[in-house]
């Protein structure tokens, strides 16, 4: 049965959860002594919050017990009173007895999350539970909003003797963590002297500020990608504009300009909303309506991403070699070729327990695709790629298949081929192995 709220005081107790609820708390890194998980999630998680004095995230509260409605007491039918008096009385009471009894949920082996939201102490508690989770196989997160440093306190308990096999995240765009502010920044915001509170205040602004302008040149910088792996450069498109007779300092509202954009280009779908959006923002005049020109404008001269992406950090843990993920599903995310930087390089360190990797629906161009390839050549486990509903174009498929061309070797080069060949084979053998001992454990 469910916990039930009981009033103490004024208070509620446990406490009904809500976001921001556990903020005050200072979450363990590891379980308390003397706490011992059953291998049970959902049971372990609210034991752990009532040890730990955390509300219960909703979906982790106890589901209340099945009770299936008892039979109604009427006089018997004609076809029941021909029966032999053996097939009713004693029997068809134990019978009657056994449907009202309640019947406990069960638990796992799937434990589907969709359309909640996280916090940081949620995910504090379910990382150092992981590990010693024993039923469940398939974990599911959709529409939950989990951002980066969510997905990187998943990703740390997701080790060890942890039964979870299959990972989900789905429709789960991640926006940039808050940047640090330069010196000059620092200073700049330092100048007046203002009380304490605001002052901290004006360096959140500051920083939000920054992040906005971080998350809208990333944006801005994958649409023109876009657009160059579809035309093969950007002045193609302007050309395509030109001669479509375009006027480039029209304003337009943001159905018009989705429809300009797909009638003349090819191109819709949600990012186009949200370049409107961006080019409609603070940073470009925020005038109510956006022009190609200015479009033209912006996409010109936008800042090169670091290889060292923190969004592909994040999503990258999940592909490391000490994950025991054999399937994972990045659907819906918004991944661009920023985030599969970090996600290849883990992938070329061929974590073999790894079999599928399913990308749909992302924004993937061509330049992604070879990085994919480059990650492919390395590690030869992977059995499943999905890359549905992408940007991927005949040279990004070129690419992908180039790693799974035969080559002719030298005479010298076989040695150092097979000696590669063995190592590999090796290593997957001996993750297979490490998996069956510790199922059999």
């Amino acid at each position: 049965m469910a916990r039930k709220e009981v009033a103490m005081e004024g208070k509620i107790w446990p406490p009904v959860w809500v976001y921001g609820i556990n903020d005050h708390l200072d979450i363990p890194s590891e379980l308390p002594p003397g706490f011992e998980p059953s291998g049970l999630l959902c049971a372990d998680f609210r034991k752990l919050c009532a040890t730990v004095n955390a509300a219960t995230h909703p979906a982790f509260r106890a589901k209340l017990a099945r009770r299936v409605k008892e039979p109604s007491k009427s006089l018997p039918s004609p076809h029941e009173a021909r029966r032999r008096p053996s097939l009713l009385g004693k029997n068809a009471h134990d019978i009657s007895l056994s449907l009202s009894e309640e019947k406990p949920p069960k638990e796992g082996p799937n434990l589907a999350v969709k359309s909640f939201l996280f916090d940081r102490a949620t995910m504090s508690l379910l990382s150092l539970l992981l590990p010693s989770v024993q039923n469940v196989k398939v974990l599911c997160f959709s529409d939950c909003n989990l951002d980066c440093e969510m997905l990187r306190l998943l990703s740390s308990g997701l080790v060890s003797h942890c039964s979870v096999e299959s990972l989900q995240i789905e429709w789960n765009s991640l926006d940039l963590p808050l940047p640090t502010l330069e010196e000059e920044d620092q200073q700049e915001e330092e100048e007046n002297e203002v009380p304490a509170f605001d002052k901290a205040s004006s360096l959140l602004e500051a920083r939000e500020r920054k992040r906005y302008t971080m998350q809208s040149d990333r944006l801005l910088l994958n649409f023109r990608e876009w657009l160059e792996s579809r035309f093969q450069g950007l002045e193609a498109a302007w050309r395509v504009l030109d001669l479509a007779g375009v006027d480039w300092d029209a304003k337009l509202q943001a159905p018009d300009f989705h429809v300009l954009l797909y009638e003349k280009l090819g191109v819709s779908g949600q990012q186009v909303l949200e370049v409107f959006e961006v080019l409609d923002g603070p940073d470009y005049g925020a005038d109510g309506g956006v022009t190609m020109e200015v479009m033209r404008e912006a996409l010109q001269g936008l800042p090169e991403i670091g290889e060292d992406d923190p969004l592909g950090l994040s999503l990258a843990g999940f592909l490391e070699p000490s994950s025991v993920l054999e399937c994972v599903s990045f659907r819906a995310c918004a991944i661009s070729r920023f985030e599969l930087g970090p996600m290849s390089t883990a992938l070329a360190k061929c974590p073999w327990q790894l079999r599928a990797l399913n990308l749909w629906d992302n924004r993937i161009c061509d330049k992604g695709a070879e990085l994919l390839a480059f990650a492919l050549d390395a590690y030869r486990g992977l059995e499943y790629l999905g890359l549905g509903r992408n940007r991927i174009t005949e040279q990004g498929l070129r690419a992908l298949c180039q790693p799974f061309q035969p080559c002719p070797l030298a005479l010298e080069e076989v040695p150092a081929a097979k000696e590669r060949i063995s190592k590999q084979q090796a290593a997957a053998k001996a993750v297979a192995e490490a998996k069956d001992k510790n199922v059999n454990h």
